[in-house]
């Protein structure tokens, strides 16, 4: 009787528990709409302040000179009716002079503002629409005033965001509602019934009293426990309960132990890439392409994230981690090595903890990058590697406290090794705290640390074959060092633009900025005295007009070609396809480690350059060349002869080598037009393939391999224009 009135009473709490529930997500739901609206308003506020304080330095002029034609030219320019309901320039005597509406009548518009408060900001009703006005006093630099701006913009567009979340937030709550009913019928089948059915077992076994604890087992436990069972159980037999709930109990602790650290990684991974994504999330209508590299670094580095813990998983599930594994920040066994431009990685980790710690007036996060961070690859594991430097730059943010320097610098000190340094002007670390730091278990300056990061942090770079250093003084700062092996560039890669003389650079590219970038390039090594001219176009229309009607300017042009053109659909790469121009193109853009772009531009050979290391790739104005036909490559003497001689006949020009060095050291003059053949084996254990893709790099579009051996064992090397035995060309 007891029992039966206990599971009534738990029905009783689990509906009251639901009951709770809905009230308790009605009240957040209502709260979150009000934070919405609030925080939407706000922002459409101060974007249409600040566009207002642009239209009064536009229109200063105008109102100094009288010029009113060139205030109705600005006003047709800025007036936008999709968003604006009027605007209005008024003189010095708050007299309207000129005045842009949408189809009403202006008149009307001119009665219903006369004797409206002078303000900045104001929101009222005028001709029956509800308006955000915003008032802009236009004043010079002696801080003289002109008139001022007004412009009204009309509400509903809020209004139709409001009630589009409040509709959203409405199906989300019906579907809510539905889970809990099917989780309260499906608790209720799940527990009640089979507490039921154990009553009454329990009933039928008292005639049988005592049994064994064979038949308690298979007769009395049910499928599922919960503690109403157990408190039951401990009744009919506590010795023999106390050692399953040991049991339980420990193995229970490994789980929570294991699933804990868990969650804490995953608090840990997306805390920094998440920040980045909602300090933006109000713009993201109107990007710049800064803000889309920042949103698209941090959307895939959750994805990564993502990633690891489905392989995290599958490696609990088939028994290949320990729970002393679990607990670690970093995995190195899941992710495989690639080769990676450390800079593509570095560069959005600094970006988001500058606005991660933008509320941090006295913080400085400063990325040093030059021309000594160019082109520097290594054979690392990408994801472990962000997380590692976001780790580092967190410690040195800790140790900093409210002002203070985080550099992280990157160079080469030599032509195999790459040195990476996070380093910071904060407190220090004591000599015998520094001597243990970097071991299992040892932490310093964080209540509650594991001193598992600095550990898997060396760990993951040895495995890398790098060294890990820390070195200190207090008071002074820290300095975090990692050295790296340095790997050779990939083929996609560019790792010195060569411009021959009199060469045309075209440039297509939507952002003014990066063509003043290779302008200043070029500018600064006087490429104008070598015949260079750089031409820039800021759509695909301008560049494909100028390529068809300069077509034979254009075949000996060099094209530097952003991929994301915003506004078209056409990229650039499908332009340098149309136009055939994929053997003198380099795309230069920020999306290049996508796997879809890289396989398009080996299908097509194009190079890159990351944009944002455009103003650090370098730069080589060849020298004039000599008008050779062809370029041979081969240790044989007697290859050569007879190239010579069937040149001769031929009445062309060869220029031949029988060392690779030679030719490598006298390429800077060499026409990279010309076609080049390279010997399969060149003894001395130096491969073909290996030098000719050493002159694709160089710029060099037309290598072709010599061999007698089958086509079919060189197929991938896309490096290539094509297998050739070894008679002359001609």
């Amino acid at each position: 009787m007891a029992l039966r009135l206990n599971l009534r009473i738990g029905t009783k709490l689990l509906l009251t528990v639901v009951l709770m529930s809905v009230v308790l997500f009605v009240a957040v739901t209502v709260y979150q709409l009000q934070i919405y609206h609030r925080y939407h308003k706000q922002a459409f506020i101060n974007d249409k302040v600040a566009f207002g304080a642009q239209v009064a330095k536009l229109v200063l002029p105008s109102l100094q000179t009288s010029s009113y034609f060139d205030l109705y030219r600005i006003s047709g320019d800025i007036f936008s009716p999709s968003s604006m309901f009027y605007i209005v320039v008024y003189d010095e005597h708050r007299r309207p002079i000129h005045i842009r509406t949408k189809d009403e009548n202006q008149s009307l518009l001119l009665n219903e503002l006369k004797g409206e408060p002078n303000s900045e900001v104001s929101e009222r009703k005028v001709l029956d629409h509800r308006l955000a006005v915003i008032q802009s006093q236009v004043k010079d630099p002696a801080s003289r005033s002109w008139g001022a701006v007004e412009i009204g913009y009309d509400l509903s567009q809020l209004e139709r965001l409001t009630r589009g979340q409040i509709l959203a937030f409405g199906v989300f709550f019906l579907l809510f509602a539905s889970i809990w009913i099917i989780v309260f019928q499906s608790q209720t089948r799940a527990i009640l019934r089979p507490l039921n059915k154990f009553v009454g077992e329990l009933s039928n076994l008292q005639s049988a009293w005592p049994i064994s604890i064979d038949q308690f087992n298979s007769r009395l436990v049910p499928s599922k426990s919960n503690s109403e069972v157990n408190v039951l159980l401990k009744i009919i037999h506590a010795s023999l309960w106390k050692i399953f709930e040991y049991e339980k109990a420990q193995r229970r602790a490994v789980e929570l132990t294991a699933m804990g650290r868990l969650a804490a990684q995953v608090a840990h991974d997306i805390r920094s890439p998440l920040a980045a994504l909602e300090s933006i999330l109000g713009k993201l209508s109107q990007l710049p392409e800064q803000e889309r590299i920042i949103v698209r670094s941090a959307v895939n580095r959750i994805n990564d994230i993502a990633n690891t813990l489905v392989a995290k998983n599958q490696e609990i599930k088939s028994g290949g981690e320990s729970v002393e594994e679990l607990s670690s920040p970093l995995s190195t066994v899941v992710e495989p090595k690639s080769l990676e431009l450390l800079w593509s990685l570095i560069d959005p980790i600094i970006t988001e903890k500058r606005m991660q710690f933008r509320s941090r007036i006295g913080l400085d996060i400063d990325g040093k990058v030059d021309a000594a961070s160019y082109g520097l690859f290594a054979e690392i594991q990408p994801l472990e590697f962000k997380r590692m430097l976001s780790n580092l730059i967190n410690n040195s943010i800790e140790a900093i406290g409210e002002k203070g320097t985080v550099v992280i610098d990157m160079n080469t000190s030599s032509g195999k090794e790459i040195r990476l340094q996070v380093r910071d002007d904060g407190c220090g670390i004591a000599p015998e705290i520094l001597s243990r730091l970097g071991e299992r278990g040892e932490t310093h300056g964080k209540p509650g640390g594991s001193g598992l990061g600095l550990y898997h942090a060396r760990k993951a770079v040895e495995s890398w074959r790098g060294r890990f250093t820390i070195l200190s003084e207090v008071g002074k700062g820290t300095s975090v060092n990692i050295i790296l092996p340095k790997a050779y560039p990939p083929e996609w890669f560019v790792s010195e633009l060569e411009v021959a003389p009199n060469t045309t650079v075209v440039v297509l590219d939507d952002d003014n900025s990066i063509h003043q970038v290779w302008h200043d390039r070029f500018s600064s090594l006087q490429a104008s005295k070598r015949g260079i001219e750089v031409v820039d176009f800021l759509t695909p229309e301008e560049m494909r007009s100028w390529v068809l009607g300069n077509a034979e300017q254009s075949q000996a042009a060099l094209f530097l070609v952003d991929y994301e053109l915003l506004g078209h659909t056409l990229t650039g790469l499908d332009l340098i396809a149309v136009l055939n121009l994929n053997r003198q193109s380099i795309l230069v853009t920020s999306r290049f480690e996508e796997q879809s772009i890289l396989k398009r531009c080996q299908e097509l050979r194009v190079r890159i350059v990351p944009k944002k290391m455009a103003a650090f790739v370098p730069i080589e104005l060849r020298t004039p060349s000599e008008n050779f036909d062809c370029v041979l490559i081969d240790d044989d003497l007697l290859v050569h002869m007879t190239w010579n001689l069937a040149a001769k006949k031929a009445g062309r020009r060869m220029l031949g080598f029988q060392r690779p060095d030679d030719f490598l050291g006298k390429c800077s003059s060499i026409d990279r037009n010309i076609p080049v053949y390279v010997d399969a084996n060149l003894g001395n254990d130096i491969r073909g393939e290996e030098i000719a893709k050493k002159a694709f790099d160089l710029g060099f579009r037309n290598v072709f391999l010599m061999t007698g051996e089958s086509p079919e064992d060189f197929v991938g090397l896309t490096f290539l224009s094509g297998i050739r035995y070894k008679n002359p060309p001609w």
